[in-house]
């Protein structure tokens, strides 16, 4: 029998936000947010009820989803990635 059960969580410390996930299990990732290409707030009417959003962070390795968190820390989060961002020319790629 499989059992699917993920557990999300996040913290956010200064520049980088840690992003834990797992299968019965733990995996944590650390995301700079000085590295963030591009991060989108997504809600359904559900979700919007209840005050609470998708957010998806697109790195250059990929894209990551934090599910079902608040909108106000979505929105903080999404905020401080793009400060940080937002005039920084330094090429990184």
């Amino acid at each position: 029998m499989y059992l699917k059960y993920r557990q999300y969580g996040y913290k956010l410390e200064g520049n980088n936000l840690w992003f834990h996930s797992g299968l019965l299990g733990r995996s944590w990732q650390l995301i700079a947010l000085t590295k963030v290409q591009h991060v989108a707030i997504t809600q359904s009417p559900n979700q919007k009820r209840s005050g609470l959003a998708n957010l998806e962070i697109g790195l250059a390795s990929g894209t990551v989803k934090l599910p079902y968190i608040s909108i106000i820390a979505a929105r903080t989060i999404a905020e401080r990635a793009l400060v940080l961002i937002h005039n920084d020319n330094r090429n990184w790629i």
